[in-house]
């Protein structure tokens, strides 16, 4: 028998029953109770006699219940070195199907409350702030678990929650400050949390890895108090977003017609503190008033940091190269071993993936390729190019990628070099590849792609470039990837 009925002959479930059946969680897996919760909400959904208090309530009881196992399996997932890709697929859709779900049954309240004109009651506007906060967090959670595997948001999302903050504005609770959930410190409104949604979409985090896309989300808590909404456009508002409308928000331009819902919002006023933080940052410290102090190493925050600095000014980053339109195939492999033995011509050299370029710039490139690549693709993946009847290979990195229908992904690739070189490095007792970058011209500082954890400051390398004894000797280290380093290398003579 289910949980909740569907049928008009049946009576819903008593309080009590469901309360004592959410009880029995505790003691269940994280992941079985989750999806537990999951299979309720669904269930729940389908009911076709239940009254919408009795709902409101179920559906808060198991929001409840399922949060500490939700931030349990969020930590999993974000430390999921030690799993299988099916352990790691699988725990992505629970937490996925969790936030999606509950987003769902949220939707579903606060729609009835609007029909019955609840809203006339001061106390009954509290808590109906309170159930679109939750509505907001659990959509805006969906999006976030949906980038983790740079999925696209769905559209419908974006007027979902769009509504639900039209509601509470028209209502006169959008401002209102109330706790989502029992012991929150921190009270939120409905118009902060739909603006956090907001600023995560704007902030690119397709060009991030998992785990910073959680810290972007953090960091976008953080500055949320400098982040401002308005029915009026200015100078510095970057940014715009029609709730009415089954549409993500965009950037604001003077082409942009105005219209009664439409909103524009800007972040510009957060990029002094966060210049500020990125200060503290380089000198090797977390600030503890930045609410940051899970983060113990400023060398992880830092890149996020800088990437926010971008797209949260009053005037966000534009394209560097013009895109020309192509449709050509090309040779793809990836990973830095696989690339150099492509570079050497070496026997042993793997064969290369056909993808398809798509547009082309000076500065990379718009690859789609089949969803079965996706098993060695991530943002920051290394990456072997070879140009349609070329024998030549460059070298880049993807800054970005998403999934597109069920068969196919793309990918944006951030060019590295045109004329790469693999090159010998190190010494009897410790001998790898690198790739070089750039021109090998004596007393010039050159990039150079090497194992991770490889590049050792005040530690000269030999190597061998082009069949010439040459010396590196470390400056900076310009980029940490996935299993990689790109190393900033002075070139000396060493014949």
């Amino acid at each position: 028998m289910g949980l909740f009925a569907t049928k008009a002959a049946r009576a819903p479930v008593a309080e009590t029953e469901g309360a004592n059946l959410l009880n029995a969680l505790s003691g269940v897996q994280p992941l079985a109770a989750v999806q537990q919760v999951v299979k309720w909400l669904r269930e729940l959904a389908a009911a076709e006699v239940m009254p919408a208090m009795h709902r409101e309530t179920v559906v808060r009881q198991l929001d409840d219940a399922a949060q500490p196992h939700a931030r349990f399996l969020s930590r999993e997932y974000l430390t999921m070195a030690h799993l299988s890709a099916e352990e790691e697929l699988k725990l992505w859709r629970a937490n996925r199907d969790f936030w999606a779900q509950l987003g769902a049954a949220y939707h579903t309240c606060v729609t009835e409350a609007g029909r019955a004109g609840e809203v006339r009651d001061p106390l009954r506007r509290i808590e109906l702030a309170r159930l679109v906060v939750r509505l907001m967090r659990a959509y805006a959670a969906r999006v976030k678990w949906d980038q983790f595997r740079y999925w696209p948001a769905s559209e419908a999302v974006w007027q979902i929650m769009g509504h639900a903050y039209l509601f509470a504005y028209e209502n006169g609770f959008a401002r209102r400050e109330v706790s989502a959930y029992h012991g929150e410190r921190q009270p939120s409104t409905v118009e902060q949390e739909y603006l956090k949604a907001l600023v995560f979409q704007i902030s690119s985090t397709d060009s991030l890895l998992p785990f910073e896309i959680e810290i972007a989300e953090r960091l976008i808590g953080v500055f949320q108090p400098f982040f401002a909404l308005s029915d009026r456009p200015a100078p510095d508002y970057a940014y715009s977003v029609d709730p009415n409308e089954r549409r993500a928000p965009k950037r604001a331009s003077e082409q942009t017609q105005h219209r009664p819902t439409l909103r524009y919002f800007g972040t510009a006023d957060a990029v002094e503190p966060l210049e500020e933080l990125q200060q503290s940052l380089e000198q090797g410290s977390v600030p503890a008033r930045a609410g940051l102090a899970r983060y113990r190493s400023p060398r992880i925050l830092l890149p996020v940091v800088r990437h926010l600095a971008g797209y949260w000014s009053a005037r966000p980053p534009k394209r560097e190269h013009d895109r020309h339109r192509v449709r050509t195939q090309i040779g793809v492999i990836s990973g830095l071993k696989q690339i150099a033995a492509a570079l050497a011509q070496a026997e042993e050299a793997p064969r290369f993936a056909i993808w398809f370029a798509e547009n082309v710039s000076q500065g990379g490139f718009r690859l789609r390729f089949p969803l079965s690549d996706r098993d060695t693709l991530h943002v920051g993946t290394l990456l072997g190019i070879r140009p349609e009847g070329g024998d030549n290979w460059l070298v880049g990195v993807v800054r970005r990628f998403m999934r597109e229908g069920g068969e196919a992904g793309a990918a944006g690739v951030q060019t590295l070099s045109k004329h790469p070189l693999a090159v010998e490095m190190g010494s009897d007792n410790e001998q790898y590849t690198g790739l070089l970058l750039d021109a090998p011209d004596e007393g010039e500082v050159v990039r150079v792609i090497v194992p991770g954890s490889a590049f050792r400051p005040n530690e000269s390398v030999p190597c061998t470039i082009a069949g010439a004894r040459m010396t590196l000797t470390p400056i900076e280290v310009v980029e940490r990837g996935i299993e990689f380093e790109i190393g900033g290398y002075r070139v000396q003579d060493s014949t």
